[in-house]
C-alpha cells in the first residue's frame, strides 16, 4: 500500500518463500465515481456495471484507536466480497498524506461488512468509504 510497485515486486519472492503470500491480486482501476456516490439505489459490480440490489452495509466498524485521526478527507474504494471481507483498496482522494492513507487502510482492515445482495444472493461489489474527522 505504501511502497512503489518495483519495491513491492522485489519482495514477492521472499514473501512467497516464507508462506506469507500465496496469491497476489492483479492491479485494478477504480470502478466507482465520486459523483455517482449516494445518488442511486444500485449496486456497483467490480466490472463497473450498476445493477439493482441491496447495498453493502458496515456491520460493526471497529472503534478508531485514540492515535487514529484523519486531518484530510480520505476516499477509498474497496471490493467487498460475497463473504463480507474488504479487499483491494484503492485511494480515490489524490491529495491525502501518505501516512494518513496507510493508517486509514490499516484501520479499514478491522471493519466487517454485510455483503451487497443482487436478486437475494450475496454478491461481490465495489464500495466507496469517505472518512473526514
Amino acid at each position: 500500500m505504501a511502497m512503489d510497485s518495483k519495491t513491492a515486486l522485489g519482495l514477492l519472492p521472499e514473501l512467497r518463500s516464507n508462506g506469507l503470500l500465496t496469491r497476489l491480486s492483479p492491479p485494478r482501476s477504480p470502478v466507482t465515481s465520486l459523483a455517482k456516490e449516494g445518488t442511486h439505489p444500485q449496486v456497483t459490480l467490480p466490472t463497473g456495471k450498476e445493477v439493482d440490489g441491496e447495498r453493502v452495509k458496515a456491520v460493526a466498524p471497529s472503534l478508531a484507536p485514540r492515535w487514529y485521526s484523519v486531518s484530510d478527507k480520505i476516499v477509498v474504494e474497496l471490493i467487498i466480497g460475497s463473504d463480507g471481507i474488504a479487499r483491494q483498496p484503492i485511494l480515490l482522494s489524490p491529495g491525502a498524506q501518505p501516512l494518513q492513507v496507510f493508517l486509514h487502510f490499516a484501520f479499514l482492515r478491522q471493519w466487517h461488512f454485510s455483503p451487497a445482495k443482487v436478486a437475494g444472493e450475496p454478491t461481490t461489489t465495489a464500495y466507496v468509504i469517505v472518512v473526514n474527522r
